[in-house]
């Protein structure tokens, strides 16, 4: 298994390449990373095969799930379900933006990614019953497409590993392995492992450096793969966090998740104190994390307990006054 940091490097590295480096039966090839314009002829190809698919007698997603229903193979109460979950995450989603103590933050963070695992479920389950459909049948002539035309046998993405036509005719064993190597090298070039790299220091010590994404990639945006924009999308958010939050602990400083929630405790500890008119604030409910996140002196731990031991509980002014921040 790799380290984080192997990782990390891993990912930037090829986010800038462009490619991703595979082995297919122990030849090493090339993945093209797709940019906007490559991924308009992909979506492009499956409007047209939805409607090849409906020619073929493939019934829709919709069509397949009312006679699901009316066979009783599936309930609308999951219908339903999936209503009551969306809603119960967009809840959750608010509360998140109010937040200011990172322990209220984490658990919301966990129970939405939760209620997330329990829709992918019912996602999952629904999609088993209902077999081939049009949108199916478009989703993997399309996904098949991309395969064929992302696979290249030099770096520099100029010879295709395969034609459409070799591509479509390799037998069941081989197309499914082809499959499974690209997915899983492509599978580490997810979200969280470039907000991981976006908010490392190898990659903000090179980015503060560069005076536009130009610079940086050195290539007009139009041209940025999905990969690169999501990159410097990221990346540009957690430079302002990490500009606009004072004394972020080390721990920290390398882990999108609580770099987020230590941002928004402190923005929405900033919005009360403007609603306030700069009155105190009090902190009730902070552990001794929360308040080391917050830039509190924790070192002076015991004092700061005896303090509001004896004068209950003590608000930012408070603390500052006292030497605690």
């Amino acid at each position: 298994m790799e380290s984080n940091e192997r990782i990390i490097n891993r990912v930037f590295s090829e986010i800038i390449q462009g490619y991703s480096t595979v082995k297919i039966n122990n030849v090493e090839c090339y993945i093209k990373h797709f940019d906007v314009m490559a991924e308009s002829v992909i979506e492009n190809i499956k409007n047209y095969k939805f409607t090849e698919g409906i020619k073929r007698g493939l019934l829709t997603e919709e069509n397949k799930l009312d006679i699901l229903i009316k066979n009783d193979l599936w309930k609308e109460e999951r219908e339903k379900e999936v209503i009551e979950i969306k809603e119960e995450i967009t809840i959750l989603k608010s509360n998140l933006k109010v937040a200011y103590i990172p322990s209220q933050i984490k658990p919301i963070r966990e129970k939405i990614d939760i209620l997330q695992e329990s829709l992918h479920k019912i996602y999952l389950e629904k999609s088993e019953l209902l077999g081939m459909t049009a949108e199916k049948y478009a989703e993997k002539s399309s996904s098949n497409h991309y395969i064929c035309t992302s696979l290249f046998k030099d770096k520099f993405l100029k010879n295709p590993l395969f034609t459409l036509e070799e591509f479509n005719e390799l037998d069941t064993e081989d197309l499914n392995k082809i499959v499974s190597i690209f997915n899983e090298s492509i599978e580490i070039l997810n979200e969280i492992n470039i907000k991981r790299v976006s908010c490392s220091n190898v990659f903000q010590n090179m980015f503060s450096l560069a005076e536009s994404s130009y610079e940086f990639l050195g290539k007009p945006v139009a041209f940025f793969t999905f990969y690169q924009t999501s990159l410097l999308s990221y990346g540009n958010n957690y430079k302002y966090i990490l500009a606009n939050v004072p004394s972020v602990p080390d721990e920290f400083r390398n882990d999108p998740e609580k770099l987020e929630e230590l941002f928004t405790s402190t923005q929405n500890i900033n919005k009360m104190r403007q609603k306030t008119e700069g009155k105190n604030i009090e902190i009730f409910g902070a552990t001794p994390e929360d308040l080391k996140s917050l830039g509190v002196d924790t070192s002076k731990q015991d004092k700061l307990d005896q303090m509001i031991l004896e004068n209950g509980e003590m608000d930012m002014a408070e603390m500052r006054k006292h030497g605690f921040i």
